[in-house]
């Protein structure tokens, strides 16, 4: 993904060390906005909105099952490593464990279809102040309503429907919109990636 930057976004100054950087990483298999910066000091200030969560992220996402009109997850999580996929992972844990972090995700369900294939399906826009790894995937799993396409939290069953039968690839969360000030406090910057076409594809749209 560097690469692809560093071609697309050369060296502002050629003179510089500073080569243009992400912000912020998305999970390799989740789509959607990417924030690079193209000097040392917009990244900071990135990295600064971030850290001080002055910076609204929202995600869609489609889950398994009808999710309801809205829910707060509000779990505490804490990082481990998965030796079956030889990764990183999240799991729940009591707010008193000595590596828990707080984490708190909003969600709204847009819609909910009874797809042919993969049973009751659900289009959710989820809101997050935290930016744990895996916290929308973690927290809708122990929902009840695992992402669809996820292969570390997700349903098996109904993941294997999606690839064999209904030949689609892919997980099912993107991240939709990033907003967040300009770095001189003139003028709120709100950056939108459409829903990709496999969201509708799934959808029936």
């Amino acid at each position: 993904m560097h690469d692809y930057l560093r071609a697309y976004l050369p060296k502002v100054d050629e003179d510089s060390t500073f080569a243009p950087s992400f912000g912020y990483r998305l999970d390799k298999e989740t789509s959607g906005v990417l924030i690079a910066a193209k000097t040392y000091d917009a990244l900071q200030y990135i990295n600064e909105v971030i850290r001080e969560r002055q910076i609204n992220k929202e995600y869609m996402a489609i889950v398994v099952g009808k999710f309801p009109r809205y829910m707060c997850l509000n779990k505490s999580l804490r990082k481990s490593f998965d030796s079956k996929f030889n990764r990183g992972k999240t799991a729940i844990c009591a707010s008193d464990d000595p590596d828990a972090k707080d984490a708190k995700t909003e969600v709204r369900c847009e819609e909910t279809v009874d797809h042919p294939l993969l049973g009751l399906i659900s289009l959710v826009k989820v809101h997050i102040e935290t930016g744990r790894m895996h916290q929308i995937r973690v927290h809708c799993a122990d929902a009840g309503f695992p992402v669809l396409g996820d292969i570390l939290y997700g349903h098996p069953r109904v993941n294997r429907v999606l690839l064999e039968h209904v030949k689609i690839k892919r997980q099912f969360l993107h991240c939709a919109q990033y907003a967040f000030w300009d770095i001189f406090g003139d003028q709120k910057l709100i950056l939108d990636a459409p829903l990709p076409l496999a969201f509708h594809q799934v959808l029936g749209q």
